[in-house]
Formats: structure tokens, sequence, C-alpha cells
């Protein structure tokens, strides 16, 4: 049986919406109550704005919301899904090892992002590692699974800290023994 153990989405693709609603309402305001000095909108030009700029906020909320982050654990497989990295399946067969580690010690000392987003403990993408390795992390907490590939790639895999317990025991039963990094 596959368990998904998913991270909040980021939300940012709103941001975009919510600027370009901002200025439809200005451009309404604008031509409903004209200030002195300003050039008043023709009913046209306005609701042409307001209809474009609303359009267009929708499109960007719906298009540039990046869907939630996942991570499934399978008998003797991890995958991983996010925007920024697409999605990847790791066998068990081609891991070396996996341990818990808390961001700011050992490998995750300082990890450097490649590409991908970060915030607080919000880090999902390709980065450097501390040893110079390359990691694929999907991250929103600072306890982590960090899983060595045969390749010499790494996993950083954290879910929220309320299902992190879970996912160590779920995994170290599926896919590979859990261990303390030292």
């Amino acid at each position: 049986m596959v368990e998904t153990f998913m991270l909040p989405s980021t939300g940012i693709g709103f941001a975009p919406a919510i600027i370009l609603v901002v200025i439809a309402g200005g451009a309404a305001l604008h031509y409903f109550f004209p200030r002195q000095g300003l050039p008043k909108l023709n009913k046209g030009s306005a609701v042409g704005i307001v209809l474009a700029l609303l359009v267009g906020g929708g499109l960007a909320a719906t298009f540039l919301n990046p869907s939630a982050p996942t991570i499934a654990v399978g008998p003797g497989q991890v995958s991983i899904s996010a925007q920024v990295i697409g999605t990847m399946s790791f066998q068990a067969t081609d891991m070396k090892q996996a341990c818990t580690q808390t961001v700011g010690s050992g490998l995750l000392a300082s990890m450097f992002k490649q590409s991908g987003t970060n915030y607080g403990n919000y880090n999902v993408g390709t980065y450097s590692l501390d040893n110079g390795a390359t990691a694929y992390v999907v991250s929103d907490n600072p306890s982590n699974v960090v899983v060595e590939l045969d390749s010499g790639l790494y996993l950083v895999l954290g879910p929220p800290s309320s299902n992190f317990t879970g996912f160590v025991s779920y995994f170290s039963e599926n896919v590979l023994p859990v261990t303390s990094c030292s």
C-alpha cells in the first residue's frame, strides 16, 4: 500500500491574481469616482481594463498556483512530486542508507538552492548539500529523512512535523530502515 505525505501548497500563484484584482478595482473606482485633475476614462475603456485585469487575475491564479508537493512511500520505493522538480521515483535497491537529520547539522549544515523555493522550514527543489552533493529536497520540517542514493545524489524528505514520526516509521517498514545520522 502506498502512503502519501503532502506538504502545503505555497499559494504563491495567488499573489499576481490579487495584484491584478486590486488594479482592476482601482480602474473601476477611477471610472465611477473620478478625482479632479485626472482624466476621466470613458465607459468602454474602464470596462475593458477591469475585465482584462479580472480575466488576467483568474488565469494567473489558475496557471501559476503550484500544486502541493508530495512524498509517496510504497513497498520498496519512494516517489517525490513537486512542480519545481517534477515527479521522480526511487527504488530501495538504489539506496545506500537513510537517516534522520536536522537542518543546520551534518549534511544539512548549509543547503544552497540550485532551483526551487524556500522560506522558513519550507524547502522544495534541487539543492547543494554541505558535502557538495546534489539533493532533491521536499521538506516542510527542520527534521528530515536524508537518503543517500547509489548514484551519489541525496533525497531530503521532511513532511510537516505532525506527520514526521509516522513518516519515519512507514519509510523504515516499507523502504529502508531509518537510523540517526552520525
